[in-house]
Parts: C-alpha cells; sequence; structure tokens
C-alpha cells in the first residue's frame, strides 16, 4: 500500500465515510461495512479499509471497528470525532512503524520494502524542504518532479513517478499541510492543531523548545526527523541547506525562526 497512488488506494472522502459508521456490538464483517458505505463493491472502499487496518486505525479482529485507541470519547458528538480525523491520520503516518524505511534497501525506484506510509512522508518533506520564494508551489507533476530529479541521489527517489505529485496534494490538504483548492504547500493547519499540547496551559515558551516540540510532533518540519533524513539525501549541487538559525516551514505564522 502507497498514500499518494491514487490507483491502489481510497481516499480521505472513503475514509471518512467508514469512519462514520454507526458502531455495531457485533462488529461488522469487512463486506458488510463495504455494502454500508456505497452501493457497489467500490474498490476504494476496500482499498481505504485495508489501508487504514493497516495503519491501525480500524481493528479487525472478530469483525471491522474503529480501534479502541481512536474511538469516540464519551459523549463525543460523531461530528466533533470527524474533525479529529485528520490529526489521527497524522498521527498515524508519522509512525515510525509506519514511515520507515522512506526508501527500499535495494536502492530502486520502488514502493516494495518501504513503510506504508513513507511515499506521502518523503515526497512531503522533500516539498517543506524547498525554497520558498522560487519553488512552484502550484506547479504541475512535471514541474515537480524535474526539479526533484535535479535534486534525487542514487537511490533515494522523492516521487516513484509523476503521477504522486497530485496524491501529495491531496492527502496533504486534508492532513493540514496545503492551502486551499490551489495545492499550495502550506503547514499552518497542521502547526495550529498542535499549538494546544505544545504549550499545555501556559502562553510562553521558549522558541528553541517550541521548534523542538513542534518537529517532533510534525517530522516532515525543519529540524524533524524525517525532514533530516531526506534533507541528508539531496543533491547538495542542486538543494542549499537552510542556515541553521533559520525555519523555513512555509507556515504564514511565525514559528521562532525566520520564513
Amino acid at each position: 500500500m502507497t498514500l499518494t497512488n491514487h490507483a491502489s488506494d481510497g481516499l480521505y472522502p472513503e475514509l471518512i465515510s467508514l469512519l462514520r459508521v454507526p458502531p455495531s456490538t457485533d462488529r461488522y464483517k469487512e463486506m458488510e461495512l463495504i455494502r454500508i458505505c456505497t452501493a457497489s463493491d467500490d474498490a476504494r472502499v476496500r482499498s481505504a479499509l485495508n489501508t487504514w487496518i493497516q495503519l491501525g486505525l480500524f481493528s479487525e479482529e472478530d469483525g471491522v471497528t474503529v480501534d479502541t485507541r481512536f474511538a469516540r470519547r464519551r459523549k463525543e458528538k460523531l461530528d466533533d470525532l470527524t474533525d479529529r480525523l485528520p490529526a489521527l491520520c497524522r498521527q498515524l503516518i508519522f509512525d515510525v512503524r509506519h514511515a520507515l524505511p522512506l526508501w527500499p534497501a535495494s536502492g530502486e525506484r520502488t514502493d516494495e520494502g518501504i513503510g506504508p506510509t513513507a511515499d506521502f512522508v518523503r515526497e512531503l518533506a522533500w516539498t517543506l524542504a524547498q525554497d520558498i520564494y522560487t519553488f512552484p508551489l502550484h506547479s504541475t507533476e512535471e514541474q515537480a518532479v524535474t526539479l526533484e530529479s535535479q535534486q534525487e541521489t542514487s537511490g533515494k527517489f522523492i516521487f516513484k513517478n509523476r503521477s504522486r505529485w497530485s496524491g501529495l496534494r491531496f492527502w496533504a490538504r486534508y492532513t493540514g499541510f496545503s492551502a486551499g483548492d490551489t495545492g499550495c504547500i502550506d503547514p499552518t493547519n497542521a502547526i495550529r492543531a498542535e499549538l494546544a499540547e505544545i504549550f499545555r496551559g501556559t502562553t510562553v515558551i521558549p522558541a528553541s523548545i517550541f521548534l523542538r516540540e513542534l518537529s517532533s510532533r510534525l517530522p516532515v518540519l525543519d529540524f524533524g526527523r524525517y525532514r533530516v533524513e531526506v534533507e541528508n539525501a539531496l543533491n547538495p549541487s542542486y538543494w542549499r541547506a537552510r542556515p541553521r538559525d533559520i525555519c523555513r516551514c512555509h507556515c504564514r505564522s511565525h514559528c521562532g525562526g525566520s520564513n
């Protein structure tokens, strides 16, 4: 499975439909759950369900249901659970058990042997690592992959093929890393969603602590684990590392560094 391969995976509308199915005390069988979500045997619903079972959002022990870690809280409305879904997706996507390894050990341009969310994590980290003043934020697949081809090194590709760019923009928007219908990469919404956990009731924290916490929770941003791994894999002849004291995470808000 891969997140940004539209041909083989369901997208977030199917995921939302699956999440909103009323809970059953007997748990749903997989085919029954798919039937509830679609009038036909929809391959996208099936793919979405299989993907998010693998990632742990759903449990399939004795039938399928939302895993107890992510189920509705006591007295929580279904719409509120739906609003929490992007945060749950980020949590599972960035889990090291799902994101790593970012590249196959074979060194080939393939999805075989990588983490189930590695394609999205790798592509998103690379996009956020680009110069915000020169990167074509409204780029087509051709423009993005042409730039990537200049920066990649042997065995360290970013996009498996050109079609993955549209998949990246689709999931980036839902998880808070893209703004509006234009596909402009902008992590403001994802950052904003993490502020309450980072500040934990206080109003002021040192910028260094803020950036450390932020990069831990969103490791595709500056100084984050996946961001660093992707940056280290780029060709220095075509990609220049940012100064160590500058944050270049594309956000509209100030986050302790300079955009």
